[in-house]
């Protein structure tokens, strides 16, 4: 009992836990985003949508390995008026890159238009790039609360968000017919609503100065130039699979294989929360020079997260098929098989989360970026030939082959780093 009143005592774990919470809720939003449009959209529309928000998803990335991990990483080492100066500069500095790349696609799809894109494709990615300026924006306030170590005030703001989302499309089911765009205006509008109180709460809480310094990438540049071919390479392995997909068979068939995904959110949900606070808090830890502690840190996040999944994933097995039509009130070919699938790959990614945080707390950039140059190679091909050979569902044997590639190639370089850690920890035994 002891024990028990101590871990909830436990200030890590009480950030560990309100970050669960918070992921949750967001987890929960998209989950009913996607039950709407599975539900009720065409398998055409959903699988537009799909594709859109993976494209959000790797320019997310980019803004992480670029911008927000160099900050988390870089920021507990300076003084706190030299650390809000810092962040200041990253808010405003980064858009040098987002801003062009958002036109560039907005101008690009009118050559995709000539090139014979349909005209569904073409309206999701005009209103895709100016989403994404907002959606940036929404992250880099949510880590900036993570760097101060401010869990409740994230959760807070993304529960301002989660409504908004959820209301608007609700509202906006009411007048229109859902679909794609209506998905992506509505969280666009959220975004609009959220940026604001996020400006508002961090200048309160933080005190940063908002200045306009893009010069300050070339301080994130050091470590960023490799995080973030880490984080498309990591992407291609991951979501690549999607694009192949649709090119080799239609959107429909994207449809199928994300949606089942869904199910799987939960895992995903402890996954983010954990790499959310283990990776400022890691990097405070080893501002200290305390290694050991770190690995210690690292070794019981690994531990419960891997099986906390295993347990998961052993239960959605079990029980899929008694709810599965009730949940996405249609029929999925070879659903069982997909349910498989998904859960080798979740499996596998829980190990491979903690130790990419490790490498990135470790400031090891530049080997992320080089096994993960491997693992999407191993991933695109994996996924053609698993298209070819087995349809649809052998499209997730490319997921799977990259995590295996990624999970093996981070263990063998760190056998050194996990011997010496393994001695220390038996010897604090």
């Amino acid at each position: 009992m002891s024990w028990f009143i101590w871990l909830f005592k436990n200030k890590l774990f009480k950030e560990t836990f309100i970050s669960v919470l918070d992921q949750g809720l967001l987890s929960a939003t998209n989950f009913t985003i996607n039950l709407l449009l599975i539900r009720n959209a065409l398998p055409s529309e959903y699988g537009a949508y799909t594709l859109a928000f993976s494209t959000i998803l790797l320019m997310v990335g980019m803004q992480n390995a670029l911008v927000v991990t160099p900050m988390i990483v870089l920021g507990p080492k300076r003084e706190p008026e030299a650390r809000a100066q810092f962040v200041g500069d990253l808010l405003s500095g980064q858009y040098v890159l987002w801003l062009p790349a958002s036109i560039l696609a907005f101008i690009g799809s009118y050559f995709l238009q000539y090139v014979g894109f349909d005209s569904l494709e073409i309206s999701v990615i005009r209103v895709g790039s100016a989403t994404v300026l907002f959606v940036l924006l929404r992250e880099f306030f949510r880590r900036v609360f993570f760097l101060y170590l401010y869990p409740k005030t994230v959760l807070l703001v993304d529960f301002i968000y989660s409504a908004t989302f959820i209301a608007t499309i609700v509202i906006a089911i009411n007048l229109f017919e859902i679909s794609a765009l209506l998905a992506l205006t509505s969280m666009f509008f959220a975004c609009l609503v959220v940026v604001p109180i996020s400006l508002f709460l961090s200048r309160k809480s933080v005190q940063f100065s908002f200045s306009w310094r893009p010069g300050v990438l070339m301080e994130t540049w050091v470590h960023g130039k490799f995080a973030i071919m880490g984080v498309i390479f990591t992407w291609l392995h991951n979501r690549a699979f999607l694009f192949l997909l649709s090119g080799i068979k239609d959107n429909a068939a994207v449809a199928d294989i994300d949606s089942i995904r869904l199910i799987y959110m939960p895992i995903q949900i402890v996954m983010t929360s954990i790499a959310s606070i283990l990776k400022p808090r890691g990097a405070a830890i080893l501002a200290e020079n305390a290694k050991m502690r770190f690995f210690k840190v690292s070794s019981i996040y690994m531990l419960l997260t891997i099986g906390g999944a295993f347990f998961y994933i052993t239960i959605m097995l079990l029980t899929f098929d008694m709810f599965a039509v009730h949940l996405f009130k249609r029929a999925i070919d070879d659903s069982s098989l997909i349910v498989l699938l998904w859960g080798i790959k979740f499996g596998l990614h829980a190990c491979l989360l903690i130790l990419t945080v490790s490498y990135q707390v470790l400031e090891r950039f530049k080997t992320l970026f080089r096994v993960g140059a491997v693992a999407a190679f191993v991933s695109v091909i994996s996924t053609w030939w698993g298209i070819v050979l087995w349809e649809a569902p052998g499209s997730l044997f490319g997921p799977i082959a990259g995590e295996i590639c990624y999970v093996v190639l981070l263990l063998y370089l760190a056998r050194r780093d996990i011997i010496t850690g393994v001695r220390g920890l038996t010897q604090g035994i």
